[in-house]
């Protein structure tokens, strides 16, 4: 319930971070500048959640060392679609490059089995 609790608070969190950066901002930017705008925001709130306790780092799979060469994966990372593949229908449409947004939740210990051997 915690994590459903924490991943709602996040999006609404995040919605209101984005409104805000095309409400303080004049113009963002259809640029890496206004990318950076938005991405910059994100990471604030995904930070916020890393140090409520929401995310964290987690070990990489055998796979994942492999691929990446990485012992962890970090608690998020933020990435969008590059702003030159956007087509000019979008950039008509004023659509920004979609973003995607990977969490690691830290998860919580919620019982624990505690084996006790007394001898006489």
């Amino acid at each position: 319930m915690d994590d459903l609790i924490n991943l709602d608070n996040f999006r609404e969190y995040l919605q209101v971070a984005v409104f805000n950066v095309f409400l303080q901002n004049k113009k963002v930017p259809y640029n890496n500048n206004g990318v950076n705008l938005l991405r910059n925001a994100m990471n604030v709130v995904c930070d916020q959640f890393v140090k409520n306790g929401t995310l964290s780092e987690r070990p990489s799979t055998a796979e994942e060392i492999a691929d990446t060469g990485t012992e962890t994966q970090p608690a998020y990372t933020i990435t969008f679609k590059d702003i030159f593949e956007m087509t000019a229908q979008d950039r008509m449409k004023r659509v920004g490059p979609p973003a995607n947004i990977v969490l690691n939740l830290a998860g919580a210990i919620h019982s624990i089995e505690i084996n006790v051997e007394a001898y006489a």
